[in-house]
């Protein structure tokens, strides 16, 4: 959904992804049929213009609508911070 939801606000189409992947492919993803790999994510972010973080944030905002983008954000920075 988070791919879907990045590619719409982009005003983009499935076509338009698919010097990453096919059509199919991106459709499984949409819909979770499909989980996609890190490269991935990073092909699909840069075709859409926006950071890989971004997509996966989405993804995980979607999943865990009780925690906005800025909280999800704030908990990877303070857990970044413990781990330097």
């Amino acid at each position: 959904m988070a791919l879907k939801s990045i590619r719409k606000a982009k005003k983009m189409s499935q076509e338009d992804l698919q010097d990453v992947c096919s059509r199919v492919y991106i459709s499984q993803l949409e819909r979770g049929l499909k989980n996609p790999t890190l490269a991935m994510i990073e092909g699909l972010a840069e075709q859409m213009q926006v950071q890989p973080l971004t997509l996966m944030l989405k993804a995980y905002s979607l999943k865990h609508p009780h925690l906005s983008p800025e909280q999800l954000m704030q908990i990877s920075i303070e857990e970044l911070k413990q781990i330097e």
